[in-house]
Formats: structure tokens, sequence, C-alpha cells
């Protein structure tokens, strides 16, 4: 684990979005990303928009070297709230996992957070969620980024 773990996530991005909509429904749509990194290494901040939802948002990904984890933050446009993190680490050459707490519909939940590097050119996220007291996880977003250019 080092804080330039993520630095394959720098660059420009063209990003394919799978989102569960609705039961058992799927809709699709593009985005874009531009990722760089934080002073000295510490980390990295993205920008993602998704023109179609008219949704800007920031990843702030911060290594911290004494637990020797990485803390993910999203905010996002809509509501400009910043979101509670998601705490992981590589676990493999081309994998990372992370997790955290949130709430859907009000109910307290556990987010998994995926990452599968497929090539220096492909990215694979996959957000998935359970309940708070354990159960199965259910994928509910599947991005594919592809570095432009």
């Amino acid at each position: 684990m080092a804080k330039d773990d993520f630095d394959f996530f720098h660059g420009t991005w063209h990003v394919h979005n799978r989102r569960l909509t609705g039961e058992g429904s799927w809709g699709e749509f593009e985005g874009s990303c531009v990722t760089r990194p934080l002073a000295d290494g510490i980390g990295f901040i993205d920008e993602m928009h998704f023109p179609t939802l008219g949704v800007w948002g920031h990843t702030i990904g911060l290594y911290d070297s004494g637990r020797e984890l990485w803390a993910h933050y999203w905010v996002g446009s809509r509501d400009g709230v910043l979101q509670p993190p998601l705490y992981g680490k590589l676990t493999g050459p081309t994998t990372a996992e992370f997790f955290g707490d949130d709430t859907l519909d009000g109910a307290a939940i556990r987010v998994r957070q995926m990452w599968t590097l497929e090539s220096p050119d492909v990215i694979v996220w996959e957000q998935a969620y359970a309940s708070a007291g354990g159960g199965d996880w259910q994928t509910n977003w599947v991005m594919t980024s592809t570095r432009a250019g």
C-alpha cells in the first residue's frame, strides 16, 4: 500500500454507466471524468460529469499512511453534501475494495465499491449495497471508464 496506488486513474476518461433504476431495470448513460493528483501525491481528485443527468461531482481520494487505508469521499452538484467516506485498499495488483455505511430510503445500509483495472486504459468500478445487518450484495451501479485520447 502506498500513496501512488491510484496513479493509474490520473488522466481523462470516457465513462459508460449502467445504473439500477428500479426493480431489475437498468438505465445506461455516458459521462466523462478528469482525474489529477493532489499535493505531493497524498491522493487524487476527479471531476465527473453526467450530461444527460445534469450532474457534476467529485471523488476525493486520500491516502492515510498511518492506517494504510484509502478514504474515498463523494460530493455531487445535486445537493453539495460531502458524503461519508468509504475506506479500502488494493486487494490485488489490479483490484481494490472499499466499504462504508450509508442510508437508503431511511434505512441503514452497507456500501461496497470494487475497482478492477482491466488494462492501463480500462477501469471497471462497481457499487453494491446490503442491509446494515448483513445479507446479499445488490449491485446498483457499474461504470466502465476508458482512457480518452
